[in-house]
């Protein structure tokens, strides 16, 4: 009797399986590459996703502030969908398109680190990608170096301004 119904109950059983595309994401370099803690930082990196899903990492710091721009896409993702590709795969017929029209952006917030040189990693749902490096600058105040001392030139105050003539020093005295 159980082998009878052995083939019943495998032929009610149903599965379906949820394919994901898993890639290594692409990382180029920050932009600025070198940042203080704050500073907003451009990074572009493909394939990307949205901000929601989005995850940009500093050293072991999550940076906020992340937004993703994906600018020009439109034709690339219409011809990835044509052809049957992935954002993962390789697809020889819309790779050129792509690479000549879709510019995609992270940016981010740097998270509050001190002074050093940190792998940046990003995660979004098509998977995780790192081997771009940021060096981040000591954010311990005004160090000077930003200025040039040229604003400054001493040239604005030529000492013919205030010729006395307008004080006379006897209005107070009475």
């Amino acid at each position: 009797m159980l082998l009878l119904l052995a083939p019943l109950l495998l032929s009610c059983s149903t599965s379906s399986t949820l394919e994901a595309a898993r890639c290594d994401l692409d990382l180029a370099e920050p932009s600025p590459a070198e940042a203080s803690p704050g500073q907003v930082v451009s990074l572009a990196a493909r394939p990307l996703t949205s901000t929601w899903d989005t995850a940009v990492f500093v050293g072991d710091q999550r940076a906020s502030g992340v937004e993703i721009s994906r600018e020009g896409c439109t034709s690339c993702d219409s011809c990835r969908e044509l052809a049957e590709c992935t954002a993962c795969g390789d697809c020889d017929t819309c790779d050129q398109l792509c690479e000549e029209t879709c510019v995609e952006t992270i940016l981010f917030q740097v998270p509050d680190l001190a002074a050093g040189i940190f792998e940046l990693r990003v995660y979004n749902a098509y998977g995780q990608g790192g081997a771009a490096t940021l060096q981040v600058q000591d954010s311990g105040g005004d160090t000077g170096t930003g200025g040039t001392g040229t604003g400054d030139t001493g040239t604005g105050d030529t000492g013919t301004g205030d010729t006395g003539a307008g004080d006379t020093g006897t209005s107070q005295l009475r």
